[in-house]
């Protein structure tokens, strides 16, 4: 992880460098939206590991690294070929 020198009640953060070098997390919903399935579909891919996700407390989220790799790893043969 690379330090952006943030501070939260005098903690150090880390922020995780996004592909799109945001640093921005995912949520759930985004991704659903992204991959165009419902919520539950991707709690299921996480609780399945084909889709690793972060726990911030209570709630799930995405790297947007993670999701890349998500699609490439689930492309088809034919795309695949296309590349």
């Amino acid at each position: 992880m690379v330090s952006n020198g943030a501070h939260l009640e005098g903690v150090e953060v880390a922020v995780i460098p996004a592909v799109n070098g945001t640093g921005r997390l995912l949520t759930v919903s985004e991704v659903a939206g992204f991959l165009q399935v419902k919520v539950p579909r991707i709690y299921e891919l996480v609780r399945s590991r084909r889709l690793r996700a972060v726990r911030v407390g209570r709630l799930l989220r995405v790297t947007p690294r993670e999701l890349e790799r998500f699609l490439e790893d689930n492309a088809t043969q034919r795309e695949r070929l296309n590349d």
